[in-house]
């Protein structure tokens, strides 16, 4: 009878043969592999392979890539998937930067410019003395900026804009300018504005209006700024760099990482 090292009796036929627990008369297992199991117990001779793993209630072992690998797969495809989605959420952007404005024939109650050049607030007058709107707000202007400045820009007399241009003076942040847009519309009754502002500022200025005025309809007018008309353009360091930062200012608007503006105020800015 075959014993184990203790000495007791070996039922079920498992013998220690030169540091090894053979399992007599057991089927082979594994994809072809003609040659028994090792179990867990190897003599310090025989030095057992690091990757398996015991089968608890069977005494063998499988290799542990056979386990681990599709989670390893998984845990790969996740930054890969993210990389992929960042890529193409940028392509996207691209195309909205330089989208034509929309409808541009059809006229609107107003019209909201967002400062930051002063080819926005020429555009917005140009606009407003073509009758494509009967009011106009300049969103952000410096605190010393009047109106006859701001007719200066299009060649018109100061009251020729009188009771047609407001001047906002509050907005510092994109968030402002929702904030003070949505408050004039208000205050007007408007039902529908077209937004002046730079490409690449659209779709980021569009997710903030959209939420705060979501009964207004809103045509963007997007201006492609001088620097970026240029043929060179594109080969410039800068310009990635500033269309980058503002596409994960967008990002960050749409994940809602940055809190939306205010509700607007009854009452005119």
């Amino acid at each position: 009878m075959r014993r184990t090292l203790e000495g007791d009796p070996d039922p079920t036929g498992l013998a220690r043969r030169g540091g090894v627990h053979r399992l007599a008369d057991a089927p082979r297992i594994g994809c072809g592999v003609d040659r028994p199991w090792r179990s867990t117990l190897a003599a310090p001779d025989d030095p057992a392979p690091t990757h398996r793993r015991f089968l608890p209630g069977h005494g063998l072992t499988l290799s542990r890539g056979l386990t681990h690998w599709p989670l390893r797969r998984a845990l790969l495809a996740v930054p890969a998937l993210a990389a992929l989605a960042l890529v193409a959420g940028f392509a996207r952007f691209l195309v909205l930067t330089t989208t034509a404005p929309a409808d541009p024939a059809r006229p609107t109650d107003g019209i909201a410019v967002l400062t930051g050049g002063a080819e926005r607030v020429e555009t917005g007058l140009r606009l407003l003395r073509d009758g494509q709107a009967r009011l106009l707000l300049v969103s952000g202007t410096h605190p010393g900026v009047t109106l006859s400045d701001v007719a200066h820009l299009a060649a018109m007399q100061p009251e020729d804009l009188a009771g047609r241009v407001r001047l906002g003076h509050e907005a510092t942040t994109t968030r402002g300018n929702a904030a003070e847009i949505a408050a004039w519309a208000r205050a007007e009754r408007l039902g529908s504005l077209r937004i002046v502002t730079a490409g690449y500022h659209m779709p980021r200025a569009l997710l903030e209006l959209h939420r705060v005025l979501p009964d207004v309809a809103l045509l963007p007018h997007p201006l492609l700024p001088a620097t970026l008309r240029q043929a060179e353009a594109a080969t410039r360091l800068r310009t990635w760099s500033l269309l980058g930062r503002e596409y994960l200012k967008y990002l960050a608007v749409w994940a809602g990482l940055v809190a939306p503006a205010p509700p607007p105020a009854d009452g005119k800015t």
